[in-house]
Formats: C-alpha cells, sequence, structure tokens
C-alpha cells in the first residue's frame, strides 16, 4: 500500500506565522524515504510562506518524494514559476470557495483576496501546470454552499477541473459555534452536483473526500512536530518529532496512525462500506466518537447530530493525549 504524509511546515495561529527549522525539515524528509512513505502533501497554513519552502521541496523531490503542495490560494507569476521547475512535484492544490463575492465576504475578510484566488489560477497555467496538475479545495461551509453550482461550474468549465476536493467544514478555534457548519441539505446538494459534474462514482464516499484506504495509509506532522492520524484531529497526537524520532513513532504506533479500529452504526452497515467509512473527524467533531457514524452523511439520516465538549473523545481507542 502507497504511504503518504501530510507535513505541515508553516503555521499562521492568530496570524503571528511559525516555521518548521529547515534543519528539522530536511532530516524528516531523509527519515521519510527511510521508512518507505511514497508521497509528501504539503499543507498549511501555506507551506510556501516558509523561508525555506523551495529548499526542503526540492530536496523531497531529489530523495524521490512525490509532492503535492495545497497553498492558500495566493500564488504570483514568479512562485509559479518555482513550483513548476521543482523535481517531482505533481500536483498544486489552492484553495478557492466561491466564485460569488457576496458568499465569500461571508467567510473571508477581504474582498480583493478572490481576485488574487482568480490570478493564481492564471499564473500555475501560465508556468505550464496542465488542468490536471491544479486541484481546487473548496471547504464546505453554510456561505459556500449558496453558491456551490455555480462555483462547480466555474472551475470545471473554465478550468478543467477533473477533480475538486470539497472538505465539510470542522468546528475548530474561532468557528466552533458551529454557524459555519453545514445541514445535511446543504451537503447533499454540494456532493451531488458535484457527482452531476465529475462522475456517480464520488458519491460512493459520501462526505469522506478521500475514502477510507486513503484515511489508513497516511498521517499528519504538523509545524511543531506533533505526529497525528489526521490533519484536523489535533486531539489525537501519538508522539512528538521533537522528543523522539520519526521513526520509531512510525514504527511503535502505527496502530493508531492508520485506525486500527472498526466502525460502527450506520458507517459499518453501508453499502459503500467497502470504500468508504464516513469521516473520523466528523463523526468525532459532532459525536465524540471517533469509531461512530459519520453524521454529516445525508445517507445516514438517522444518525444524530450535535456539538461534543472540547476534548471529548467517548469511545476513544486511541487514547487522546
Amino acid at each position: 500500500m502507497r504511504r503518504r504524509v501530510h507535513l505541515l511546515l508553516h503555521q499562521q495561529p492568530f496570524f503571528k506565522g511559525e516555521d518548521m527549522p529547515t534543519e528539522q525539515a530536511l532530516r524528516l524528509v531523509d527519515d521519510l524515504v527511510d521508512l518507505g512513505i511514497s508521497q509528501v502533501q504539503w499543507c498549511g497554513g501555506d507551506p510556501i510562506l516558509h523561508r525555506d519552502w523551495e529548499r526542503v521541496i526540492a530536496h523531497a523531490g531529489e530523495r524521490g518524494l512525490n509532492n503535492s503542495v495545497f497553498v492558500a490560494g495566493i500564488v504570483t507569476k514568479r512562485v509559479a514559476k518555482i513550483l513548476a521547475g521543482l523535481p517531482n512535484l505533481h500536483l498544486v492544490g489552492i484553495n478557492f470557495d466561491t466564485v460569488d463575492a457576496e458568499d465569500f465576504l461571508r467567510t473571508h475578510t477581504r474582498s480583493k483576496v478572490l481576485e488574487q484566488k482568480y490570478r493564481a489560477l492564471e499564473n500555475l497555467k501560465e508556468a505550464g501546470f496542465h488542468s490536471s496538475r491544479i486541484m481546487p479545495c473548496l471547504t464546505l461551509t453554510k456561505p459556500i454552499a449558496r453558491s456551490i453550482e455555480r462555483t462547480l461550474d466555474y472551475l470545471v468549465d473554465r478550468w478543467g477541473a477533473g477533480y475538486i476536493p470539497m472538505f465539510v467544514y470542522h468546528p475548530i478555534g474561532k468557528g466552533a459555534d458551529g454557524a459555519f457548519t453545514p445541514n445535511r441539505e446543504e451537503i447533499r446538494r454540494a456532493y451531488e452536483y458535484r457527482a452531476k459534474r465529475l462522475g456517480s462514482h464520488w458519491l460512493r464516499i459520501g462526505p469522506t473526500e478521500c475514502g477510507k484506504h486513503y484515511c489508513r495509509s497516511k498521517f499528519h506532522i504538523t509545524y511543531d512536530g506533533r505526529v497525528l492520524p489526521c490533519a484536523v484531529l489535533y486531539d489525537f497526537e501519538v508522539g512528538n518529532v521533537n522528543r523522539g524520532s520519526l521513526k520509531d513513532i512510525v514504527r511503535e504506533e502505527s496502530g493508531k496512525l492508520c485506525y486500527d479500529f472498526e466502525v460502527h452504526g450506520a458507517c459499518a452497515a453501508c453499502a459503500d462500506r467497502d470504500v468508504c467509512w464516513g469521516c473520523r473527524a466528523n463523526a468525532y467533531f459532532y459525536t465524540g466518537d471517533i469509531t461512530g457514524s459519520d453524521p454529516m452523511c445525508w445517507k445516514h439520516e438517522g444518525v444524530p447530530m450535535g456539538k461534543p465538549a472540547a476534548g471529548s473523545a467517548a469511545s476513544d481507542p486511541l487514547s487522546p493525549l
């Protein structure tokens, strides 16, 4: 099975940037190669805000790792050319939530940023990226769901997008009050329309976006060294590379990192359970049980939704620290 890692080089907690030290990032790349990892997805924050991002990602490519870079949405012509010249860089993901300026401002603070996102797509294409190597990524919030059909039409018809990930919003930080959380009908409408444009097979994995086999073959390393099974499950740290070897952490905690458990409830009985087991983050954030059914999936109307208390982990086999 191909194994992947999400590596967070740069984070912006409350707009104060923090980076993973360059030498540590280079050592981690070497450790990943030794562990037999095949692919690194450079996430954010925004990895291209790291002072040595080009050097680090180039090193990963030179060591034979397949790289994908996921940026916040602002890519200048200069940065696009640098990305195009990096070895073994196969994909650039770019945050692009909506084409509607009014809906955009419901989740963003500056209107000019939307125009910069349009320009980023143009700059990447001009630098030589085929549409199959540019991945527009959407966070499906309640405001973004309002204009989702027009957004998907634009990305497919104008840019030839063949894969448009839509990640259901998770109530974290300042958005934990749930005001941005879409309801099941909004989620169903969005995912069914995407399937109409890109193929009905996308409905088989519900709102998980990547399916269970992907989830069980990757892990995440944060800018401050935390090793997690998922980028958004911050309660589930299984180790920290600032306190121990990544190789030891992966070898000793591979069961936790790859979700060595079975789900229960509606997800366990679903007709699509061969490829899908619901989003484990959805289950955790909205029910407090990481092994439970995904309450955001429109296929399971009977699964209750609710907001667990912070740090809640009922029936949690990973024992979050």
